[in-house]
């Protein structure tokens, strides 16, 4: 049985906070897919959000899992909805570094959380 993903929406940053669980398998994160884009449906395309996903001490099921979440930011229903990204990972897979206002990698919670605010 799959863990879910648990997504909240936090006001204080205006953003979707993702925390994955310790082991994610590619039919968890279809199901969470589905869950967001359907969350993102109901926001009004002029007031983008944030998220703030948080993949930094998990096990992914395999490599396609990775392919899978990263194809996920192309969706057109994401480009309308959110503005703004910060990724928490294992330095030994990204340096922490801020690429512009819109999209940002640190190592820790909340490093990523205080970008946001």
């Amino acid at each position: 049985m799959d863990t879910q993903i648990d997504t909240k929406y936090d006001r204080k940053i205006d953003s979707f906070v993702v925390r994955m669980p310790g082991f994610i398998s590619l039919n968890a994160l279809k199901t969470w897919k589905k869950e967001f884009l359907a969350t993102l449906s109901q926001i009004n395309d002029h007031d983008k959000k944030g998220v703030l996903i948080d993949t930094n001490n998990h096990q992914f099921e395999s490599v396609e899992c990775l392919k899978y979440l990263r194809e996920l930011f192309s969706e057109p229903q994401i480009k309308r909805s959110i503005s703004r990204f910060a990724f928490v990972s294992p330095g030994r897979y990204r340096k922490p570094e801020i690429i512009d206002y819109s999209e940002g990698y640190f190592l820790s919670f909340e490093e990523a959380y205080r970008w946001l605010s």
